[in-house]
Parts: structure tokens; sequence; C-alpha cells
């Protein structure tokens, strides 16, 4: 590949006034005749690629089919834009410059600052025309500042350098523990440790922290995309002054150790960042185990196209969401992505002409605009009684943590029959299973069929690492008998199909994947389904009228996720078996 034009773009200093122009609307077109002028991919396979690619782009098709990699689209982008292009993977790079930017913004906006000389910072980004950031860099640190485009896997390995000095922190604050203990002497090690351990697993985006006493030891495991990790591991005395200092910051008691205990605290980033921290402590047969439950309280409302929810479910859903009255039931088993559901559709609906109100447990984002209220028993305030406040504040759309009991069933269904947009959860396996509950909780299946208009069933899978990512020919597959026989027809008369996978390396910590994503199914309730419910229609039977009538499965979404090169096929059967 033709290397960048030689005319070097201006460097970004405190004198720069104006912004580039915009990228043009044909930005996929300059790509496609840059490609075609190149000569790197044959016009037939070029045409191929376009027809398959549909709506996601010309570039994203080349990456999932293996004809170029990220480098190579990288190093054309630049050239057709008249960029920089830094190859990051094979540049040495000064990590302790990283240190120049707070670890929210340079992973927020995927920036590496990698070399400085002469006064002049070289960062690598994924958008050099978007000056506005880099301008603000100039500004605090006094440098002048180079753009290159990198590709975001690249930029994603030099970010995870972040974390290596916190695993170091950590050894170091346990070594000075153990001279303290011997010498006699007191230090502030435990605050430390506590709060290394909270701030790694910010970082690394984890759910859940677990410190688990076993026999001679305690070992502290972070769940990051579902998945439960060793992080560290510290001697048994280590333990109990954590647990301690844990139940001094979230009001426990602490000469407390043989009932279970709940309590929370607020951590706070040094970037800002305010974390609401779920504690639950409980006795095992070798001292207390703590679970810490970590919820950001802004700015995590995903917005509701990155979902996953996609074609016609989407349409449907976007619909839906649209009506003045009813129920949407968001379904599925703990830790399957529900509230984050939820947040996206009431982030759609949050307009300043509607009241949206809220009974959860817990809170987990701060959304404005939106009357939001904490469950708290002791105080008296249930799923049941909160409802019964929020039906008196005049609400447009009111939502519900999650339907637990008869009583709230109640009275959400009938908030939805009054004029009221109802959004909740419920435990159920799929969409379908929803109604059978509904029924058992003493529903009548009028009310059922008249108030519901939508039941969205999910699941989480793990996406593939981007950075590791490989495609395999089925033909080469282990397992691959299974395989076909789940991918049916979407295979047949097909050649050399490719499935991907992830190798494992340091951007995914050796899984071979990073970040989830959800697979969906969305039954709407329409005549046949209202007709079926009000027989006592059994789930089964719902289920087969509702896939005659065009609901995608969440097995059959995440099956053409998987031929997406999005996640793997193991990955939607572990999640769908769960």
């Amino acid at each position: 590949m033709k290397a960048p034009p030689a005319q070097e773009p201006a460097t970004i200093g405190v004198s720069v006034e104006s912004d580039s122009a915009p990228v043009p609307v044909t930005e996929e077109q300059l790509f496609l005749d840059a490609l075609r002028k190149a000569s790197i991919v044959p016009e037939d396979m070029l045409q191929g690629l376009l027809e398959r690619a549909h709506h996601r782009g010309i570039e994203h098709q080349l990456l999932l089919e293996g004809v170029l990699t990220d480098v190579q689209i990288a190093r054309l982008k630049a050239q057709i834009n008249g960029w920089r292009f830094i190859d990051l993977q094979n540049t040495p790079v000064d990590f302790a410059l990283l240190k120049m930017l707070p670890r929210s913004i340079a992973e927020a906006q995927r920036l590496v600052p990698f070399d400085l000389k002469e006064n002049i910072v070289k960062i690598a980004c994924l958008h050099p025309d978007r000056l506005q950031i880099l301008r603000l860099i100039v500004k605090k640190s006094g440098f002048d500042v180079q753009p290159y485009l990198a590709t975001e896997a690249a930029i994603l390995t030099a970010l995870s350098h972040y974390d290596h000095n916190l695993e170091q922190a950590s050894k170091t604050i346990l070594e000075r523990h153990a001279v303290t203990v011997r010498d006699k002497t007191d230090d502030h090690s435990i605050i430390e440790l506590v709060e290394t351990m909270l701030l790694h697993a910010a970082r690394q985006n984890a759910s859940d922290i677990h410190i688990e006493p076993w026999q001679d030891e305690c070992v502290v495991r972070e769940r990051v995309d579902g998945i439960l990790h060793r992080n560290l591991t510290f001697p048994k005395d280590v333990h109990n002054h954590v647990v301690a200092r844990i139940k001094v910051l979230s009001n426990l008691a602490i000469d407390e150790h043989s009932a279970p205990q709940d309590g929370k605290l607020l951590f706070v980033t040094p970037e800002g960042q305010r974390i609401d921290v779920r504690v639950s402590t409980t006795p095992t047969t070798h001292g207390e185990k703590v679970v810490l439950r970590l919820l950001v309280s802004q700015g995590n409302a995903i917005p509701l196209e990155s979902l996953g929810i996609v074609g016609e479910a989407q349409k449907i859903v976007e619909a839906e969401h649209r009506r003045a009255w009813g129920m949407i039931l968001v379904t599925g088993p703990t830790g399957s992505g529900k509230t984050t559901t939820q947040y996206a559709l009431m982030r759609r609906m949050n307009r300043e002409d509607v009241n949206i109100a809220t009974i959860e447990d817990p809170v987990e984002y701060d959304l404005p605009g939106v009357n939001q209220i904490q469950v708290n028993e002791k105080a008296g305030i249930t799923f049941a009684t909160g409802l019964r406040s929020i039906v008196r504040q005049d609400p447009n759309i009111i939502l519900v943590g999650e339907i637990r009991d008869i009583e709230t069933a109640d009275i959400a269904i009938n908030a939805a029959m009054t004029g009221h947009l109802v959004l909740s959860t419920i435990h159920t396996n799929d969409a379908a299973t929803a109604i059978p509950r509904l029924l058992d909780m003493k529903v009548e299946p009028f009310i059922i069929s008249s108030t519901v208009n939508l039941i969205i069933a999910q699941r989480l899978v793990r996406k593939i690492c981007m950075r590791c990512r490989q495609s395999l020919a089925i033909e080469k597959m282990e397992n691959r008998e299974l395989v076909t026989e789940l991918l049916g027809e979407r295979i047949k008369n097909k050649k050399d199909v490719h499935l991907y996978h992830g190798k494992g390396c340091e951007v995914c910590h050796h899984t071979g994947y990073m970040g989830r994503l959800g697979i969906f199914e969305v039954m709407k309730i329409d005549d046949t389904i209202r007709g079926m419910i009000m027989k006592h229609a059994n789930a089964s039977e719902i289920r087969d009228a509702a896939v005659r009538n065009g609901m995608i499965t969440m097995a059959d979404d995440g099956l053409e996720k998987v031929l997406q090169g999005i996640t793997t096929i193991e990955e939607v059967i572990r999640v769908i078996r769960s």
C-alpha cells in the first residue's frame, strides 16, 4: 500500500483558530474510490462485499471477511484525508506520557500520547480532524500537538498499560502493610488497598468485586462482561482489615460477624467519576465474604440503538415505545441487561412535555429530568407503596424496576389500563413465558391482553475482541458438526463459511472477548396473541404463534450475530442454556 502523501498536516498549537471542514457525506464513496485506485481488491470481489455489507458499511465488511486488516484500512483513510498515520502496535510508546491525560478522557476519546520531542507531543487517535479535544490538551499541557490516525485495537492495547500501575500498586501496598505489622507501626495501607481495588474494578468496567476468604488466603475476583476473573490474592490477616475498612465506609456494624449485612458507599475516581457501591457481607466457614456491586450513577445509560436490537425487532420497539399507554415488559434472568434496556427506552422517551417517574431497587443510573424513587423497605417504601404514590403524581410514563409479587403486578397493570405507559421487568426465560407468569400472579387474561403491548426477552453475550479476532473455516473446527447443525439453512449451499473467535491478547486479558451485546426476541402482542391469551394458551403455543408471525427468537438472533463476526457460537450456547 502506498504511504501517506508527503504534505505534512499542520501541528496543532495555541495559535490554531478554526476546525477543519466537517467530514463530507460521501466519505464512504471517497474510500471506495481510493480502494479501486489502489487496486487492492478486485472489482468483482468488491461488488460482492458491497452487496453483503448492507447497512454495515464497506470498512466493516472488509474487516469481517478478512480481506483487509485494520492497519491497511487506516492507512488508506489517512491517505484520503491527508492525515498522519502511526502503526502504534509496532512503534515504541513512552507509557509515562499516559499520565498527562486522565484515563477517563483517554478511553472515552481514544487518545494515546506516545512521543514527546521539542515541545511537541504526538497523539494517536481515531479522529485527527476533531480538534476541540486536542486544543484542550494544548491548553492544559502547554505543548503543541501532532495528531496521528491509529487503529482502535492498537489504541486499546496502549491504554491497557494504565492498569499495570494499579496491579503493581496493590503488591507495593501489601508489602508495606507486612512491614508495618512486623514493626508494629501504623499507616494507611489498608485504606489504599481498598481504594485501589475499587479503582481497578471501575477502570475494568467490572460490575462486581468478590472478596472471598478461603482457608489460608483471601481471593479478590472481579466480574467483567458477566464472567468472574481472579484479580488479587492476599493473606488472611489482611482480609479482616479489608472487611473492617469496607464496613466503616458503608456504615455497617464492625463487631457483627455472624449475620449478613447490607450497606452502600460512594466512591469517586481521581477523574471525578461517581460510583455508587452496594455492599453485601455474609458469614462463611472461613470468615466474612464481601460483594461490592458498582453502579455508575451518571452517564452510562446506553442509547437504544447501541443495545443490539436490529431489523424488524428494532422497528417494532421504536413504534411501541411511542404509545401513550399500555405496558412494555423486559424479561430475562438476573444480569441479562434488563435494566439497561429499560433505561435506553426511558432515555428515548424523556422529553420536557412528559412526566416520567420510577420506583427502583436500586437506582442504577441518574437520568436528569426523571423522578427516580429508591426502594427503602425500612422506611416503608416498597415497589407497591412507591407505585401507589407515583400514580398520584400525574405521570405519563412509569418505570417499575421489577414486578415481584401480586400486589405490584395489580397496581402496574391498573396504571397501564388508566392511560399510563408502564415499563417493567419480570423474571422468565423467554418472552412467551411472561404471559403464564402474569396469570400465576392472578392477573386476569382479558386485562393482560388489553394492556401488555410488547414483551422483550434478552441475554447478554460477550463480543469477540477486535484486537485479536481471527477467522476459521467451519470445516476446520473441532465442533463443526454441531456448528453446521445449529446454523442450518443460513450456510446451506455456501462455500468456505468462516466464523470468528478471539485468540486472546493483552487488551482482552487473554479471554478473546471484550464488551457485551444483547441478543433479543421481541414479541408484539397482536390480535392473534391476544386471542390465545384469552383462551389460556400455554407458553409454547404462544411462542410458536409469535414465530409464525415473524418473531426472531433469541437463539436465531444470537446465531445471526455469530455469522456477523460479533460473537461466538459457544457464547450463544452458553447464555441461551443459562
